[in-house]
């Protein structure tokens, strides 16, 4: 065995804070002739020798924080299979090779070129969101852009000349007024960095103040620059350019959990990041709502309990007992639930029955005492990734404290949302609860305490 990474830039995650093997940032690639193969650390592509004998870097990205992957290999060209039943690239490295290249802390993404005697060469790059890349052997190009203000646009270049827009979708969102994007900076208690993902409202004016909403769920920066049609159909009731227009801000901010802590982690991410929005925008504290779908659901739950920041909030098919989940079969991955929690995405590190303390404190339901913000809860009853018990035992919690709070539950609908009609009323409930809530409409008619059918 001849170890052929190297230790100053690994290949396993870098960022990696889960209690499990950090897991590398890609599976390698093999040349052609099979002398060399190709992979990918934190911002780089490395071409090294089967052998051990020589690596090389073939792109830059480290000096400028730019993180480079290869572009997947399109139609006709070659797989090399494994012996566990699954494949990788093969890349002839005498032709060119092609790269998306993200700097993530500026919200600016594109494509490149690599070949062998010119380096890395920019094809397209800039503030929006470029994807689906397709090539000609002579090196021409179609690819696709769109930016939280414009809609998808597709474009042809040719290798030696300029790029030229060949057709653009929704060129009647000229006759609207619309919103805009921004990446924002904040730090937690910890002292991290982080950022998040601000929507102004259409026809911003600064002197105005304005209601915001904050949709929570972990990583949120990939939606800067994703164009979306208001609509009153989506899977799970939320659609930031549907209150954009009705004169929302929308946040959407980055979390960073300590080990044990998820729950706190949560909370104190949330409210950093809006102390920085209401340091650079007008926002009325007395009209901020919060909602979140499935982890992001959990989230709202646990976050509620600890702040009364909230005039109103949403919670998605979320859960709220850490106990009983623990203990839960997963229909949809067909194992026990254990694993999220021992070395996974609840970062607890332990199991229940050594460090019960742990899932007591990151349980919603063990906090709902101090809950005083009026909840929204809604699942499908057919849910296969989060049991909709959880849902159900949260909402007769907080009917037993006589907190405000409905659920509704849609029958034959799992996880998210798909029948038509369902996502129209999931929508138009949770808009007008907020709507409610933050811009002081009428109470809705289904609202009453009694019990609701969706």
């Amino acid at each position: 065995h001849v170890k052929l990474t190297t230790k100053e830039y690994p290949r396993d995650n870098e960022a990696n804070d889960i209690p499990d093997t950090a897991a590398p940032y890609s599976r390698p690639m093999w040349s052609a002739d099979g002398t060399y193969f190709l992979y990918a650390d934190r911002y780089d592509i490395w071409k090294v020798r089967a052998d051990g004998k020589n690596s090389e870097r073939l792109t830059d990205g480290r000096k400028d924080r730019v993180r480079f992957s290869w572009v997947p290999l399109q139609k006709g060209e070659q797989y090399q299979l494994h012996y566990d039943g699954g494949s990788s690239a093969v890349y002839d490295l005498n032709k060119t090779l092609y790269l998306s290249g993200i700097k993530e802390d500026k919200g600016i993404n594109g494509y490149y070129s690599w070949e062998a005697n010119e380096g890395v060469k920019p094809i397209v790059a800039g503030a929006k969101l470029t994807e689906q890349l397709r090539t000609t052997a002579s090196g021409d190009c179609l690819y696709v852009e769109q930016r939280y203000d414009a809609a998808p646009s597709l474009w042809s270049r040719k290798k030696s000349g300029r790029a030229r827009k060949i057709f653009q979708s929704n060129p009647q969102q000229e006759q609207f007024h619309w919103g805009r994007s921004e990446l924002i900076s904040y730090t937690n208690k910890m002292g991290r960095k982080l950022t998040g993902v601000l929507f102004y409202p259409a026809d911003y004016q600064s002197d105005k103040q304005y209601p915001m909403i904050v949709e929570v769920y972990q990583k949120r920066g990939s939606e800067l620059h994703r164009y979306v049609n208001p609509s009153v159909y989506s899977k799970n009731g939320f659609n930031a350019a549907n209150y954009t227009s009705r004169g929302y801000f929308v946040l959407l901010p980055d979390m960073q959990y300590e080990m044990g802590y998820v729950g706190a982690s949560a909370v104190d991410c949330t409210l950093s990041a809006i102390k920085a929005v209401q340091e650079r925008v007008s926002i009325d504290p007395k009209r901020i709502g919060l909602s979140g779908h499935s982890y992001g659901g959990y989230e709202v739950n646990f976050i509620i309990t600890q702040t009364d920041v909230f005039a109103a909030a949403v919670s998605g098919a979320g859960f709220s007992d850490l106990q009983s989940r623990y203990l839960d079969y997963s229909r949809n991955y067909n194992r026990p639930e254990m694993w999220r929690y021992e070395y996974h995405s609840m970062y607890l590190g332990r199991s229940l029955f050594t460090d019960k303390q742990s899932y007591d404190r990151n349980s919603p339901v063990v906090h709902a005492a101090g809950i005083q913000t009026p909840l929204l809860l809604w699942t499908g009853a057919d849910d296969t990734q989060v049991n909709p018990q959880q849902s159900m035992e949260f909402h007769l919690a907080l009917r037993r404290l006589k907190k405000k709070n409905i659920l509704l539950v849609y029958p034959e609908e799992d996880h998210i949302i798909y029948g038509k009609r369902n996502q129209k009323d999931l929508h138009n409930k949770i808009e007008e609860w907020f709507d409610h809530y933050l811009k002081e409409g009428n109470a809705p008619g289904w609202s009453a305490p009694d019990v609701v059918k969706g």
